[in-house]
């Protein structure tokens, strides 16, 4: 047990590391390289798409505890079963956000209605976009991440989940330094979640855990009216934080401040979360 503890501890105090990296040195970076306008409309167009995360609804915390329980009654067949039903149910739901997300920038005019300075509106789409899918991959990465916790390896999967913050850190900082466009950074979030991301979650889940087949199967009502009666609370638990995250830049913005007001902003949130974060 004390083991047990202990290396959750310390992937635990791992990943917080790489968040509080995450949060520090892209933003120094990013502002250093651009400055402050062209970064603000980073800031702008990241916080708009970012919202997507929203829709996940709280599933994968939902889906870890119906594993755990699953797990501690040995009843694989019905482990199995939710791993398919997860896959079906964040499949439909990551093409449903990403098609709503995308109909919604194009119907509004994304780019105009966000206060940019430097950005054009058609760059801005693009950014938009790519953005999308990276957090859409990041939500299907959330269909499969809490499988780790139902098999009781939360350990483990604190790990293969923190590469990506680890890889998209070395990522970003290079491509900016390289003098890499809002668009390339975007590419690269986009390429990071994809690769060190899913790609790398899906392979070590197959490798651990063998049995497992990672097939789409829908739920039944009994299924689906379950996760809706849980799941309401879940999901106001993920949502707020993103919410409160993302929507104060968007605000700044809608008032047409854009600039210095939006990079102030920012990187007062930044140093906030750096001192929030700790004792949690």
């Amino acid at each position: 047990m004390l083991r047990r503890v202990s290396t959750s501890f310390a992937a635990q105090i791992w990943a917080l590391f790489l968040a509080l990296a995450d949060r520090l040195i892209l933003v120094a970076v990013l502002l250093r390289v651009w400055g402050t306008d062209l970064y603000a409309d980073w800031a702008i167009i990241f916080a708009a798409a970012n919202l997507i995360s929203m829709g996940e609804l709280g599933l994968n915390v939902y889906l870890g505890n119906a594993w755990q329980r699953a797990f501690a009654h040995a009843d694989e067949p019905l482990f199995q079963r939710l791993v398919s039903i997860s896959l079906a149910i964040y499949l439909a739901l990551t093409t449903i956000l990403m098609v709503m997300a995308c109909t919604a920038a194009l119907a509004v005019g994304l780019g105009n209605r966000l206060s940019l300075q430097m950005i054009d509106g058609n760059t801005a789409i693009q950014i938009f976009a790519i953005l999308i899918v990276a957090f859409a991959l990041r939500i299907m990465r959330g269909s499969i991440s809490q499988i780790y916790r139902g098999r009781g390896q939360f350990a483990a999967g604190t790990i293969i989940n923190s590469l990506s913050t680890a890889a998209l850190i070395v990522a970003v900082v290079t491509a900016a330094w390289l003098g890499g466009s809002p668009v390339h950074v975007a590419l690269t979030y986009l390429v990071v979640d994809s690769i060190f991301g899913l790609g790398i979650m899906i392979y070590d889940l197959k490798r651990r855990f063998a049995h497992l087949r990672f097939s789409p199967r829908m739920p039944d009502r009994a299924e689906l009216i379950a996760m809706k009666e849980h799941g309401k609370w879940y999901a106001l638990l993920q949502a707020a934080p993103i919410a409160w995250l993302q929507a104060p830049v968007l605000m700044i913005a809608g008032l047409g401040l854009g600039g210095l007001a939006v990079v102030s902003f920012v990187v007062l949130l930044t140093l906030v979360n750096f001192a929030r974060q700790i004792p949690e």
